[in-house]
């Protein structure tokens, strides 16, 4: 019986609450809506949840400041205007990246084409020189062979 007493408190110490879509919720030094409130949160703020008492939820900010608010001002998702902020900030360093990542192929691609224009050239240099050697050892060939005919097979 004392087991599923705790078992609520328990449940609640662990999990993490942000504050609505409203523009800032209240937080009050006791459980209840009664005096000036000792901060106020804006939209999206995370908080730590420490102990609930009826409505109100005592919670823990990441800068270590401790209060009670509302429940009907705390949410277990992300807002949506936050959710909203999140998803444009990770859409413009998605973007960045793609064009960075674009810049980066294109200059990759001009250097492949200039490497393969140089080695291609390279061939055609090798490919001429070859042929024009060939050329000349069998144009050689070709006049000391009609010399060779016309003197009867002597050489002058």
């Amino acid at each position: 019986m004392l087991l599923c007493l705790l078992l609520p408190f328990q449940a609640g110490a662990a999990a993490t609450l942000y504050v609505t879509d409203r523009l800032a919720a209240d937080v009050y030094p006791a459980p209840r809506a009664a005096g000036k409130p000792i901060q106020q949160l804006p939209t999206g703020t995370t908080l730590q949840v420490l102990t609930r008492q009826g409505d109100f939820v005592r919670v823990r900010t990441r800068n270590g400041s401790e209060g009670w608010i509302h429940q009907r001002q705390l949410q277990e998702d992300m807002p949506a205007q936050v959710l909203l902020l999140s998803l444009a900030q990770q859409h413009e360093r998605t973007a960045q990246e793609l064009d960075s990542t674009r810049r980066q192929l294109l200059e990759q691609t001009r250097a492949a084409q200039q490497n393969h224009q140089v080695s291609r050239s390279w061939w055609m240099f090798f490919a001429v020189l070859v042929s024009l050697i060939t050329g000349f050892i069998l144009g050689i060939m070709w006049l000391d062979w009609r010399i060779r005919e016309r003197h009867g097979g002597f050489r002058l």
